[in-house]
């Protein structure tokens, strides 16, 4: 009796089937059942069992094996930078709307705050839109940059360290021209000598308590000649305005010695900006003289 009645069932199932209709209804209901199940079964989360450090350590690893962390974000801040790069390169943008709408969205200070994030080499591409926003008209971008305390980030003195390759090989400085570690710190040179320039003393205070000019003292002996050209130009527009950055030079057992050393140098841009600098350092007063005698 069951085979029988298992065997008319199995009839019946055959000639629904058969129908066009019905097949598309089992094969839909089929799929939406096949898709609920697995897709309640991707989403469960396992029960944690621990909160111990090595289990969020194994859980940041895997969220950066799968494309997230600190790479995705790194990532995503070089995406957003070359997007916002756009209006400063083409002469023919409203720079002056784009100059109030960095003011109004913050964008300097999200820049700095974004070194909260990356690494010392992915600082290329923040430090070179900070360089061409602070060439802007507006100097409120200048005053939210120094406001932000960027020069004593953690992650901007290492670059900073990392940037001094006193006893490089020709191969290792062909490299170094062309690494995003010489373009960022070339920038934040850059970004120092502008503020130096434009805004007189104004924040000469904020930039000799940071101390970020005596770490960048080396860059003088870079094997890099841009980086010790525009160090040497760095350290005439420091001294262009005033004599509160004498102190620092005549302690400093590297500046003056090395700058005298770039009036030899066979780069002509250094040459030019080594006699700047040391110009600079003798026209306000003759504190400095005793260092340059006989040099």
């Amino acid at each position: 009796y069951l085979c029988s009645s298992a065997w008319s069932l199995l009839v019946c199932l055959m000639i629904l089937l058969s129908s066009s209709i019905f097949l598309c209804l089992f094969l839909f209901l089929f799929n939406l059942c096949y898709f609920v199940f697995f897709f309640f079964l991707m989403i469960r989360r396992p029960p944690r069992s621990t909160l111990s450090s090595s289990s969020a350590a194994s859980d940041v690893y895997k969220r950066q094996e799968m494309g997230g962390g600190s790479g995705a974000v790194a990532s995503l801040v070089r995406q957003t930078v070359s997007t916002l790069y756009l209006p400063v390169m083409h002469s023919t943008a409203d720079l002056e709307t784009f100059s109030a709408s960095i003011s109004q969205g913050h964008l300097v200070t999200s820049l700095v705050a974004a070194m909260d994030v990356l690494s010392p080499e992915s600082l290329a591409a923040p430090l070179g839109l900070l360089a061409r926003i602070l060439l802007l008209p507006d100097e409120s971008h200048m005053d939210q940059f120094i406001a932000c305390g960027p020069l004593t980030h953690p992650t901007l003195l290492a670059l900073v360290e990392h940037a001094q390759h006193p006893s490089a090989t020709i191969e290792q400085v062909a490299a170094m021209e062309l690494s995003l570690e010489t373009t960022a710190v070339g920038d934040l040179v850059a970004i120092l000598s502008h503020v130096a320039r434009v805004a007189g003393t104004r924040y000469y205070g904020a930039v000799l308590e940071s101390g970020i000019i005596s770490r960048l003292g080396g860059l003088l002996a870079s094997k890099i000649p841009d980086l010790r050209a525009k160090m040497c130009n760095l350290i005439g527009n420091l001294c262009k305005h005033g004599n509160q950055f004498y102190p620092l030079l005549a302690t400093h057992d590297r500046i003056i010695p090395e700058l005298c050393l770039r009036l030899r140098d066979f780069d002509s841009s250094v040459r030019k900006f080594a006699g700047f600098a040391l110009g600079n350092a003798g026209f306000h007063d003759s504190s400095l003289y005793p260092r340059l005698e006989g040099r």
